[in-house]
């Protein structure tokens, strides 16, 4: 069973400049792994060591000095790595849910793709409900804990704005994940 994380090479700083278009200033300013996307790997790890057999793909579309993102998803556990670059998907976030969800099948064996609930640099939260739209898998946002999982299923914790709700999906599914 292959666990997917997402991660996505963001700016390392909140203190960032847009130009005229609106749009994020990135060059000459360090990045790093969107801090969301760190909470995504870390429960796919988790989770990794409560399923037998399961391994973590660390997965990102980007610029090619997000394979250092990557690096750093190998650090903490993560199995293998894969990216995906293409200049034309900068910026776009259907483009970039496509190109994931694509990569995802090409992976093969995935059950669970798992993303940080938005970006630093976006903040849109979009990718992980579009991710499976287009791989015609159920979802859910704003996840704070695994409370069960299996080959078959997992049972989640989401944040709703009475509480939390529980919620169990049949996999493959992707879910978007959060710290409390």
């Amino acid at each position: 069973m292959n666990i997917i994380a997402c991660v996505k090479r963001t700016p390392a700083s909140t203190s960032v400049a847009l130009d005229a278009s609106g749009k994020v200033k990135t060059e000459g300013i360090p990045h790093g792994m969107n801090p969301f996307d760190e909470y995504a790997v870390e429960e796919a790890v988790r989770l990794k060591g409560k399923l037998p057999g399961a391994k973590v793909v660390a997965l990102s579309v980007g610029v090619p000095e997000a394979e250092d993102v990557l690096r750093a998803a190998l650090a903490v556990g993560a199995d293998e790595a894969v990216l995906v670059c293409d200049p034309a998907l900068h910026g776009d976030t259907m483009a970039v849910s496509h190109a994931l969800a694509k990569a995802i099948e090409k992976i093969g064996g995935a059950k669970l793709a798992l993303f940080g609930k938005q970006t630093n640099d976006g903040e849109s939260g979009h990718i992980p409900a579009a991710v499976a739209a287009w791989l015609k898998w159920p979802s859910a946002v704003s996840v704070r804990k695994f409370a069960a999982a299996s080959e078959l299923e997992v049972t989640v914790e989401r944040l709703s704005e009475d509480g939390a709700d529980t919620l169990r999906l049949r996999l493959p599914a992707a879910v978007g994940v959060t710290k409390e």
